[in-house]
């Protein structure tokens, strides 16, 4: 699902000239369909979808197979994720993690007992997390 204001959040940080993409557990077939109809697979960095990495979140493997596309450290990206899976495999892969708290969760653990690095609940907390204009 499309969170609400994401949106505005990826037009900033295309403005702010920052590479984004998607790291997903729903495979290719489901999601690149989806994405180009939303216009957004051909603006992406980086696509990673369930059937493209060896393992599945929460295991760190679709993170670093994107880092490694994007040619980046894992500390110069921020994940962020809407799932405790993606807290999990973006931590174990050594990136920054940003909980999203926008959407009713299923049982279980909250997004702030998710050890995420830093937790948003709107798009605003998003762009000010990462140092974008809101």
């Amino acid at each position: 699902a499309f969170l609400p204001g994401l949106d505005k959040v990826i037009h900033e940080i295309e403005q702010a000239d920052m590479a984004w993409g998607v790291v997903t557990n729903k495979f290719a077939r489901f999601t690149e369909p989806l994405l180009k109809t939303m216009n957004l697979r051909s603006r992406m960095a980086v696509c990673i979808s369930g059937d493209s990495a060896a393992f599945p979140k929460p295991h760190p493997a679709p993170m670093q197979m994107a880092l490694e596309q994007l040619g980046l450290p894992a500390q110069a990206v921020v994940y962020l994720g809407d799932d405790r899976r993606d807290v999990i495999s973006g931590f174990h892969a050594g990136c920054f993690t940003m909980a999203i708290a926008m959407t009713p969760v299923e049982l279980g653990p909250l997004p702030h007992d998710w050890g995420a690095d830093a937790l948003a609940t709107n798009a605003s907390e998003i762009m000010a997390l990462l140092g974008l204009n809101s």
